[in-house]
Protein backbone atom coordinates (compact mmCIF):
# COMPACT_ATOMS: atom_id res chain seq x y z
CA UNK A 1 0.00 0.00 0.00
CA UNK A 2 1.36 3.34 -0.72
CA UNK A 3 2.68 5.81 1.71
CA UNK A 4 1.19 9.30 2.35
CA UNK A 5 3.87 12.09 3.02
CA UNK A 6 3.38 15.51 3.73
CA UNK A 7 5.35 18.43 1.30
CA UNK A 8 7.62 19.88 3.64
CA UNK A 9 7.00 23.21 1.97
CA UNK A 10 3.60 23.73 1.95
CA UNK A 11 1.86 20.56 3.57
CA UNK A 12 0.07 19.22 0.15
CA UNK A 13 -0.65 15.24 0.77
CA UNK A 14 1.46 13.37 -1.61
CA UNK A 15 0.80 9.33 -2.27
CA UNK A 16 4.29 8.06 -2.47
CA UNK A 17 5.08 4.67 -4.69
CA UNK A 18 7.61 2.31 -5.36
CA UNK A 19 7.99 1.60 -9.10
CA UNK A 20 8.03 -2.52 -9.41
CA UNK A 21 11.53 -3.73 -10.36
CA UNK A 22 9.37 -5.54 -13.12
CA UNK A 23 8.72 -2.07 -14.96
CA UNK A 24 9.62 -1.83 -18.97
CA UNK A 25 10.30 1.90 -18.79
CA UNK A 26 12.54 4.65 -17.36
CA UNK A 27 11.12 7.63 -15.60
CA UNK A 28 13.12 10.83 -16.38
CA UNK A 29 12.22 13.97 -14.02
CA UNK A 30 12.27 17.36 -14.55
CA UNK A 31 15.30 18.93 -12.74
CA UNK A 32 12.81 22.27 -12.33
CA UNK A 33 9.40 21.09 -11.86
CA UNK A 34 7.50 18.25 -11.06
CA UNK A 35 6.86 16.75 -14.45
CA UNK A 36 8.54 13.76 -15.81
CA UNK A 37 8.31 11.84 -18.86
CA UNK A 38 8.31 8.21 -19.26
CA UNK A 39 10.80 6.04 -21.69
CA UNK A 40 9.89 2.24 -22.82
CA UNK A 41 12.63 -0.14 -22.94
CA UNK A 42 11.59 -0.46 -25.71
CA UNK A 43 11.22 2.79 -27.81
CA UNK A 44 13.27 2.94 -31.17
CA UNK A 45 15.51 5.91 -30.29
CA UNK A 46 16.34 4.28 -27.27
CA UNK A 47 17.33 0.77 -29.20
CA UNK A 48 19.14 3.23 -31.59
CA UNK A 49 21.46 4.79 -28.85
CA UNK A 50 21.85 1.34 -27.21
CA UNK A 51 23.30 -0.51 -30.36
CA UNK A 52 25.21 2.65 -30.57
CA UNK A 53 26.62 2.07 -27.39
CA UNK A 54 27.46 -1.70 -28.05
CA UNK A 55 29.16 -0.38 -31.12
CA UNK A 56 31.52 1.80 -29.79
CA UNK A 57 32.35 -0.72 -26.84
CA UNK A 58 30.84 1.74 -24.56
CA UNK A 59 27.68 -0.34 -23.05
CA UNK A 60 27.56 0.56 -19.20
CA UNK A 61 23.85 1.65 -17.77
CA UNK A 62 25.08 5.22 -16.73
CA UNK A 63 25.99 6.10 -19.95
CA UNK A 64 22.82 4.73 -21.43
CA UNK A 65 20.69 7.35 -19.41
CA UNK A 66 22.95 10.15 -20.06
CA UNK A 67 22.65 9.54 -23.35
CA UNK A 68 18.69 9.47 -23.47
CA UNK A 69 18.80 12.34 -21.40
CA UNK A 70 20.52 14.13 -24.40
CA UNK A 71 17.85 13.36 -26.71
CA UNK A 72 14.93 14.13 -24.66
CA UNK A 73 12.69 17.28 -25.34
CA UNK A 74 13.32 19.80 -22.66
CA UNK A 75 10.44 20.14 -20.45
CA UNK A 76 6.97 22.64 -20.88
CA UNK A 77 8.77 24.35 -17.69
CA UNK A 78 12.41 25.06 -19.43
CA UNK A 79 14.21 22.51 -17.28
CA UNK A 80 15.89 19.08 -17.87
CA UNK A 81 14.36 15.48 -18.19
CA UNK A 82 17.03 13.75 -15.63
CA UNK A 83 17.68 10.25 -14.50
CA UNK A 84 18.67 11.07 -11.11
CA UNK A 85 17.31 14.31 -9.77
CA UNK A 86 14.27 15.26 -7.07
CA UNK A 87 10.87 14.79 -7.24
CA UNK A 88 8.97 17.67 -6.39
CA UNK A 89 5.71 18.99 -4.88
CA UNK A 90 2.76 19.03 -7.82
CA UNK A 91 1.50 22.59 -5.24
CA UNK A 92 4.46 24.34 -4.70
CA UNK A 93 7.70 22.64 -6.40
CA UNK A 94 9.35 22.06 -3.15
CA UNK A 95 12.06 19.24 -3.29
CA UNK A 96 10.62 15.84 -1.85
CA UNK A 97 12.61 12.77 -2.74
CA UNK A 98 15.88 13.16 -3.04
CA UNK A 99 17.98 10.39 -4.62
CA UNK A 100 20.69 11.43 -2.55
CA UNK A 101 19.00 10.59 0.27
CA UNK A 102 17.79 7.54 -0.50
CA UNK A 103 20.67 6.11 -2.57
CA UNK A 104 19.55 4.11 -5.62
CA UNK A 105 15.97 3.29 -3.80
CA UNK A 106 15.30 7.11 -4.93
CA UNK A 107 15.21 6.17 -8.36
CA UNK A 108 12.13 3.58 -7.88
CA UNK A 109 9.74 6.73 -5.95
CA UNK A 110 7.45 8.19 -7.62
CA UNK A 111 4.85 10.79 -6.13
CA UNK A 112 1.44 11.59 -7.10
CA UNK A 113 -1.28 13.75 -5.72
CA UNK A 114 -3.14 11.94 -2.67
CA UNK A 115 -6.08 11.81 -4.44
CA UNK A 116 -4.57 8.25 -6.16
CA UNK A 117 -3.85 6.71 -2.48
CA UNK A 118 -6.24 3.79 -1.96
CA UNK A 119 -7.82 5.06 0.98
CA UNK A 120 -9.47 8.05 -0.85
CA UNK A 121 -13.12 8.37 -1.19
CA UNK A 122 -13.35 10.08 -4.57
CA UNK A 123 -15.43 8.30 -7.04
CA UNK A 124 -14.15 9.71 -10.12
CA UNK A 125 -10.32 8.45 -10.02
CA UNK A 126 -10.33 7.40 -13.42
CA UNK A 127 -10.78 10.88 -15.06
CA UNK A 128 -8.37 12.27 -12.18
CA UNK A 129 -6.11 9.78 -13.03
CA UNK A 130 -6.29 10.58 -16.68
CA UNK A 131 -6.03 14.63 -16.31
CA UNK A 132 -2.91 14.15 -14.10
CA UNK A 133 -1.24 12.02 -16.81
CA UNK A 134 -1.86 14.66 -19.26
CA UNK A 135 -0.79 17.74 -17.20
CA UNK A 136 2.34 16.16 -15.82
CA UNK A 137 3.21 12.82 -17.54
CA UNK A 138 4.84 13.00 -21.21
CA UNK A 139 4.36 9.73 -23.01
CA UNK A 140 4.70 11.21 -26.67
CA UNK A 141 6.78 13.22 -28.72
CA UNK A 142 9.46 13.18 -26.12
CA UNK A 143 12.70 13.33 -28.40
CA UNK A 144 14.45 16.23 -29.57
CA UNK A 145 14.20 16.51 -33.58
CA UNK A 146 16.94 15.14 -35.34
Amino acid sequence: MPDVVECPGCGFQLCRVDISPMSDEWIFYCDSCPHRVDVSFYDSIVNQIRNQLQQEGKWDYDLLMERIEDKLKPCVCGGHYKKVVARRCFNCNSEIIRDDEHGSMGRRIMLYPSIFCPDDDNLDLETQYIKFYEEYVLRKNIWKPL
